[in-house]
């Protein structure tokens, strides 16, 4: 059984009263009872401050904590942040093993549950990381996830190389020149797609997460990354966001820094003018009048 909190921060649009809350808190108790039999509540706090409550609970994995959350968005309303927790002994036994892992690539075999390969595989690496579960009843508009101070959201795309699949990353908002980064790889560089990866994630829904070593294939990120503090991406089309910090990212990915984004669209083709062909006309010359023969 793994440690799971989780922060709520119910909807500021909903107006609450004191049996109203009693209320929701009952309901919302017992469909988690229902959906999620084998979890284990430890303790129950109400915050002050931007988040509203704080629960401790016991899942026997991620995707248990995920369903719980996913019960809260979407009865609260609310919003929720699931943190796994670690014990202080547990953590300084595990110090020699992340050691092992920061010394070289971390390989992960897939499990069958998505967003589940994600969580393992950080986990397996020893990065500290933050959950963020939004309800999406609609694919539009596009969930606004707030980051800490330096903090940037990334795309990731999947590209051939040469050939060769491999995964891009920049942050959001900044269009990937797949000329610049050929010429700086001094290869051929094409759109690819989740089709392209190797194994069983090649039927994978986007958006990808910027995790090489976990789909199997060579990461280039942007140069502008570096500069960030942590980056949060969503992982196969899930309405969650995981967060971290970028020294882990680095850590464990180990990517191959190039500069290729830019900001804005790329620029279109220039079109060649039309020219409308002129119609040329001829203007008559005046009639010579003959000279008039005198007989």
């Amino acid at each position: 059984m793994t440690t799971f909190a989780m922060l709520t921060k119910l909807s500021p649009t909903t107006a609450h009263t004191p049996e109203s809350l009693q209320a929701l808190e009952r309901d919302v108790a017992k469909r988690i009872e229902q959906q999620c039999p084998s979890l284990r509540w430890l303790a129950n706090y109400v915050v002050l401050g931007n988040q509203s409550y704080l629960d401790v609970f016991e899942a026997p994995d991620i995707a248990t904590a995920l369903k719980a959350s996913l019960v809260v968005d979407n009865y609260g309303p609310a919003e929720t942040e699931i943190w796994p927790l670690l014990e202080w002994e547990q953590f300084k036994r595990a110090l020699p093993r992340a050691r092992e892992v920061a010394a070289k690539p971390v390989r992960h075999v897939m499990n069958g549950n998505l967003l589940n390969d994600v969580i393992d595989y950080l986990r397996h690496a020893g990065a500290a990381f933050r959950l963020t579960s939004y309800p999406v009843p609609e694919p539009k508009p596009a969930i606004a996830h707030g980051l800490r101070p330096g903090g940037k959201i990334v795309q990731t795309r999947v590209v051939q190389i040469d050939g060769r699949p491999a995964l891009v990353c920049a942050p959001e908002g900044l269009q990937i020149d797949l000329a610049s980064l050929g010429a700086a790889l001094g290869a051929t560089v094409l759109e690819g797609g989740p089709r392209n990866l190797p194994g069983a994630y090649s039927d994978a829904p986007e958006p990808l997460p910027p995790l090489g070593h976990l789909l199997r294939v060579p990461l280039v990120i942007d140069q502008s990354l570096t500069t960030a503090t942590s980056i949060a991406f969503r992982a196969f089309g899930s309405g969650s966001y995981i967060e971290l910090a970028y020294e882990d990212f680095a850590r464990i990915e180990q990517p191959k820094v190039i500069s290729f984004a830019i900001a804005g669209e790329l620029a279109a083709m220039p079109k060649t003018p039309r020219v409308r062909p002129q119609r040329v006309t001829h203007a008559h010359a005046p009639k010579r009048r003959m000279p008039h023969r005198r007989a």
